[in-house]
């Protein structure tokens, strides 16, 4: 755990800033040089807590629906996997979907039981249950962002089906 002003001196570059269910805390991404972590901003505390990945996290991060796990990416070598980061900094990260490489996290589902990612320029959904991807949007041109709504009924996107980047829902 460490200050504002001591995490401003440890790192060079904030990334990703993503704001918790209760709105009380932000995952960030710190990186120095070509090492990158994730970090906890407690909002109501001034604090800051690690949930490191041995320098290696990627900096798309989503929180869970309870807010007491992050989903991140961390490269493994020249491979992408997603990883689940307690978010009061104990224990150690645990990879997810063992089958599936590649993959950045967008969104949870309400009940926890299904993440929507983005992995090879398509939008997919992961029950938890069986970690089998389907695929949710799929044009020739990539798909990016993935965000639910508020009320879990829409999924906002990114696509350049125009030829320029837009917007769909």
């Amino acid at each position: 755990t460490v200050s504002r002003e001591e995490l401003q001196q440890l790192a060079k570059k904030y990334l990703n800033p993503v704001l918790s269910p209760r709105g009380d805390r932000v995952a960030i991404v710190a990186q120095d040089g070509d090492a990158t972590d994730v970090w906890i901003d407690d909002l109501t505390r001034s604090v800051l807590t690690t949930t490191t990945l041995d320098g290696l996290s990627i900096g798309f991060n989503v929180w869970n629906p309870d807010g007491r796990h992050l989903v991140t990416t961390k490269r493994s070598g020249n491979t992408l996997h997603l990883y689940s980061l307690s978010t009061d900094g104990s224990g150690r990260a645990e990879r997810l979907f063992a089958n599936l490489e590649g993959a950045w996290p967008a969104a949870w589902t309400r009940n926890g039981r299904s993440l929507v990612v983005m992995q090879s320029g398509d939008i997919k959904i992961i029950d938890v249950a069986d970690s089998v991807p389907r695929t949710l949007v799929a044009t020739p041109p990539d798909e990016f962002g993935g965000r639910l709504s508020p009320d879990y009924r829409w999924l906002a996107h990114h696509s350049k089906i125009t030829g320029q980047y837009a917007l769909y829902v």
